[in-house]
């Protein structure tokens, strides 16, 4: 792949794709620190925590791979 930006409409699906991604590991995060008897403010550390570690390469190859694929 060349070393060019991304089209208007694939940097939009790559920047929902991160986004849906972060909600999903703060929540599951969240749910999992409440479940096991972290205070709020320690569910919220592990939510955080859980948001920094999501995988955003993984996310740009695959969106990048499936709109090349497409065209």
């Amino acid at each position: 792949m060349a070393n060019t930006l991304p089209d208007r409409a694939t940097s939009i699906k790559l920047a929902e794709a991160i986004r849906s991604e972060c909600l999903k590991a703060a929540r599951d995060a969240f749910t999992d620190a409440s479940e096991s008897g972290l205070c709020e403010e320690g569910a919220i550390e592990a939510a955080l925590g859980a948001i920094q570690s999501v995988d955003t390469e993984r996310i740009i190859s695959r969106i990048l791979n499936k709109t090349q694929l497409l065209q």
